[in-house]
Formats: C-alpha cells, sequence, structure tokens
C-alpha cells in the first residue's frame, strides 16, 4: 500500500465538527423546564465504549482476545447559567426528587430516570447519528465557580449516569 498522499486527504468528508449537537430532554423530574436546558448545552461528550479483554494464559503463554462491550455509563455536560439560576436549581430539585437528604425520601428509579437523546448533524444540519442514554439521572452536581474579579458567564456542570445506550444506528 502506498503512503498518504494529498489526494488521499482531499477525498476524505467534511470534518465533523464539535458544535454540531443537540442534547434533549424529555421532562425533568422533581421539576424545571427541559426545553430550555436542550439552548443551554454548551458542551457533552459521546460516552465511552470499550471491549472488555480476555485474558488467556497457557504454558508460559499469554494471549489476548475480545470480550464484551461495555460502556462507562456516565458522560458530562456543561452549561451556561443564567440570571435566574434555572439550570441548577432544575438538577437540584431532580436530585431532591431522587433522593432528599433533609426527609429521608426518595423516588423509585421508574420516576426519576429519563431518556436523554444526544443528536449529532452535518454540516446542512441533517442528523447524522443519534444516541439514547437510557435511564440517565443526575449523577453529580460539579461546584459551581463564582470569580468577582471575571466578566465570564457561569457554567455548570452535571455528571449524568445512564443504564444503556440505545439508537438506530451503527452506535
Amino acid at each position: 500500500m502506498a503512503r498518504t498522499s494529498y489526494s488521499n486527504v482531499l477525498a476524505l468528508p467534511d470534518a465533523a465538527l464539535q458544535f454540531q449537537f443537540d442534547l434533549f430532554f424529555p421532562t425533568i423530574p422533581g421539576g424545571g423546564n427541559a426545553q430550555n436546558l436542550t439552548y443551554k448545552v454548551k458542551g457533552t461528550s459521546i460516552p465511552t465504549s470499550k471491549i472488555e479483554p480476555v485474558v488467556i494464559e497457557l504454558h508460559g503463554g499469554k494471549k489476548q482476545e475480545a470480550g464484551r462491550a461495555q460502556y462507562d455509563h456516565t458522560f458530562t455536560c456543561t452549561f451556561m447559567e443564567t440570571v435566574d439560576y434555572s439550570t441548577l436549581l432544575a438538577f437540584r430539585a431532580w436530585r431532591n426528587y431522587m433522593r432528599s437528604w433533609k426527609n429521608n425520601t426518595g423516588a423509585n428509579a421508574a420516576a426519576y430516570k429519563v431518556n436523554l437523546e444526544l443528536d449529532v448533524y452535518d454540516n446542512a444540519g441533517n442528523i447524522m447519528q443519534t444516541l439514547i442514554m437510557a435511564g440517565a439521572w443526575v449523577q453529580d452536581i460539579a461546584e459551581v465557580t463564582l470569580n468577582g474579579a471575571s466578566s465570564e458567564a457561569v457554567e455548570i456542570s452535571i455528571t449524568f449516569s445512564f443504564d444503556y445506550i440505545d439508537s438506530g444506528n451503527s452506535w
């Protein structure tokens, strides 16, 4: 096979661009405006996937084969906050709905888990991939940084846990 040439590079499709995505929230258990959250997402990630290795050791030798496909079952999103702090309040309401530390009560998983949809677009705005993070819930609300010497928008980082990834395509 010949070395990679400039014509090989020119023949590639357009680059996937990081900003071409939407993350949809069907509802926020415990209250909050789910629609506005989609517009506030600054960044997220496609969850890690991997293959568990199967290690076979016999007669002093070692061989590895592919085992089960696995996901880390978490992903993190960064949100821009607005002056009403509705993003932080929505995620805290979700957290309190799941487990209230004040009342020592909580909801059943069927009530607080939702399916989050991540759509990834091409340059024309067509959906190229859809990922459904099934059974998602708020696992971690990171500290919110405030800085009196800065004129930057407040950001909130949320880590979600999910049961599995579902999609209608190859992901």
